[in-house]
């Protein structure tokens, strides 16, 4: 499925929702992912003997509260992943970050707005660190490359901070 990713990529934006839902199950509520997050997660499934497994997926109209939905659930999987020491790559919190150091890592204000938005939101809430986001991503933390631009944009937002404690600075 990770293959679909770029074909994905041209046809919807990064903030689309998919609704999954178990087909041969009428009670299950659905769940809800980003598209990227979903396409990109590896969900290993064991299924007792004898058992099926199938899946609806649908892609979800631009609704506010679906997407606030969608966001609510990221955020529990990402805390549920790091409170268990799994590893959050794929999750669309983690996702937003690492686009920043992967792909536009000349973008310091974008990175700036990304990092400041997930600590404002998302860590301070949950008493974690910016660091822990970075430590359970295996794609940066594998990658020199990928590390040492990350080490490079956070020093250059404490260099520029001037004494300002802003979210992006207390994440940084």
């Amino acid at each position: 499925m990770y293959n679909l990713v770029p074909t994905f990529k041209k046809a919807y934006g990064n903030n689309v929702v998919v609704m999954v839902k178990p087909v041969l199950s009428d009670d299950t509520e659905p769940d809800y992912y980003f598209l990227r997050e979903f396409i990109e997660a590896r969900n290993i499934k064991i299924l007792p003997a004898y058992r099926s497994l199938m899946i609806s997926i649908k892609i979800c109209d631009d609704d506010q509260f679906i997407f606030k939905k969608c966001l609510t659930n990221s955020i529990e999987r990402t805390k549920k992943n790091l409170l268990a020491g799994h590893s959050i790559e794929d999750e669309q919190i983690s996702l937003l970050f690492s686009d920043c150091v992967i792909h536009k890592p000349y973008d310091i204000h974008r990175f700036a707005n990304v990092i400041g938005s997930i600590q404002h939101s998302f860590l301070d809430k949950l008493n974690v660190q910016f660091r822990d986001l970075y430590i359970k991503n295996s794609k940066l933390i594998n990658d020199m490359e990928y590390s040492s631009r990350l080490i490079g944009m956070t020093s250059y937002l404490l260099k520029n901070a001037n004494g300002e404690n802003t979210p992006s600075i207390r994440a940084a």
